[in-house]
């Protein structure tokens, strides 16, 4: 996240009305927030769920936000069998996403993607293909194991990709299975 207040109550709202219960939002804000992001992570609402958690740099990182996201994987607890989703605060994810998703996660599944409705296609669908340039990060959950052993390193803008095709290599290696939900489930904004 970073300083964008609106789009921040969005996502955490197309997370609490998902039609599937079975998800945690960790919001890292790069650098000391603004009194608005405070306010909307704040809110009792949020809070007295109990899945959305907050966290903030002690300064800005920037480059796209990928060292937070870095430094996000490497502090992520959770079972090896839980998924991760890495996002931004602009984006918007369909009430039945998490649902769709984790009916589709099996023992053998480590990674699982969607399409996504892309901005910078006028909002049209991006058929989403595991090759940089061509996924956001947004449209695809990685088995926490997995995400962690591969760790988000590169900081381009078309990192998204880089790390799709790391963590797909990794499940090739591994006999994991990376699956495609043919959806756009997901909406970068």
């Amino acid at each position: 996240a970073y300083k964008r207040v609106l789009p921040l109550r969005g996502l955490i709202d197309s997370f609490m009305n998902q039609t599937d219960a079975r998800w945690s939002l960790y919001i890292m804000h790069d650098g000391p927030a603004p009194e608005g992001v405070l306010r909307v992570v704040n809110d009792p609402f949020y809070i007295t769920d109990g899945r959305v958690h907050y966290k903030e740099t002690p300064q800005c990182n920037g480059e796209f936000g990928h060292p937070n996201r870095r430094m996000m994987l490497q502090d992520l607890a959770g079972a090896c069998d839980d998924y991760v989703l890495i996002t931004n605060d602009d984006n918007y994810y369909v009430p039945a996403f998490v649902e769709y998703f984790l009916r589709e996660c099996r023992a053998d599944v480590g990674m699982l993607y969607c399409n996504t409705v892309h901005s910078y296609m006028q909002y049209t669908v991006m058929y989403s293909r595991v090759k940089e340039c061509c996924i956001d990060m947004g449209c695809f959950i990685v088995r926490s194991d997995v995400a962690k052993t591969v760790g988000f390193n590169q900081t381009n803008h078309s990192a998204d990709g880089a790390y799709a095709e790391a963590c797909a290599a990794y499940c090739r290696v591994h006999r994991l299975t990376v699956k495609y939900i043919d959806k756009p489930l997901f909406v970068h904004n």
